[in-house]
């Protein structure tokens, strides 16, 4: 007994270790993500080569250590396209993004007569270069950016909690089997129970990383032009009209968002509008009753000051 009992204290105390990075690893991973997707706007100009990158701080100070870590690298790409022929070129990105094994993770696409989309692409790592290559003659670049982050802490930072739970898993086990009371069976089988969903964790965000990591994210707009607007990459009135241009399509997205939920709510504003009527009927009711007591009450003073006058006047 005493001998389940310690080595259950030191499987928690080592639990208690292990769980000291949990909060830190979670921010990490959610800051990646969205990190990941993070972008000021395109940068006109900028080309893609290793010197464009702009590489990310590690979350957490210090070197990973004097063990030789792979780098684990989460790039994003900004480009923005005008198009004479839009069917045409909507087409051969999608031909090239299934060419080279990747995958359409959103499209929002908009407008009749000159069409326009937002696509959101995932394109293996090794491959994005050759890729960008291959879609740059669908037609005219009006801007592009490219960003990198570095999580190459965070992930091996994952890796190494994972490793300390199966540790520990492997411990508790060995511990279920020498247990002999129940109650030392039902306390060890829900730490592992734990211990279990904690290593569930953390592996779906070690595979989120890897998806990060292995697939780059592209942010690709298509724009449909008459003519083709010849830009000036040093000209401050491009950035005015790229920002009017990108303001009015968000201007445009919230008043659609708008009217959807104004439609989609009708029920409840009808609802509300039947309490409201409901509650203004019984405030004009109670004012109403209050109102002709009010005046029963007057009437009923001035019946009494009448009735000792007339007293008065007997007298």
């Amino acid at each position: 007994m005493k001998k389940i009992l310690t080595g259950l204290l030191a499987v928690v105390m080592a639990a208690m270790l292990c769980a000291c990075g949990a909060t830190k690893d979670g921010a990490a991973l959610e800051e990646a993500y969205n990190g990941s997707a993070d972008y000021s706007g395109f940068n006109s100009g900028s080309e893609y080569d290793s010197k464009s990158d702009t590489t990310g701080e590690n979350s957490g100070s210090g070197e990973t250590g004097n063990v030789d870590y792979q780098k684990k690298l989460i790039f994003t790409y900004n480009l923005c396209f005008q198009t004479t022929d839009y069917d045409k070129s909507y087409a051969y990105i999608e031909s090239k993004v299934a060419e080279y094994g990747g995958y359409i993770e959103s499209s929002d696409e908009y407008g009749s007569d000159l069409k326009h989309a937002n696509l959101t692409l995932r394109i293996p790592a090794d491959k994005a270069e050759e890729f960008l290559k291959e879609t740059g003659s669908i037609g005219t670049v009006t801007s592009k950016s490219k960003a990198a982050r570095d999580v190459t802490r965070d992930y091996y930072d994952l890796k190494s909690h994972i490793e300390t739970l199966q540790t520990k898993r492997a411990r508790l086990l060995e511990l279920l089997e020498q247990a002999e009371s129940v109650a030392d069976i039902m306390e060890i089988e829900s730490q592992i129970s734990d211990c279990e969903y904690e290593i569930n964790s953390y592996t779906q965000s070690l595979k989120l990383y890897d998806n990060l990591v292995d697939y780059v994210t592209i942010y690709m707009s298509l724009d449909t032009v008459r003519d083709i607007t010849v830009v000036d990459e040093d000209s401050s009135m491009v950035r005015i009209q790229k920002g009017f241009m990108t303001n009015l399509h968000d201007a445009w997205a919230f008043l659609v968002d708008g009217i959807i939920w104004l439609i989609t709510s009708i029920p409840f504003i009808v609802l509300m509008c039947f309490f409201a009527l409901i509650i203004f009927l019984i405030i004009r009711l109670v004012l109403r009753i209050e109102k002709r007591n009010k005046k029963k009450r007057a009437d009923k003073k001035s019946g009494e000051v009448i009735n000792v006058n007339n007293t008065e006047e007997r007298k």
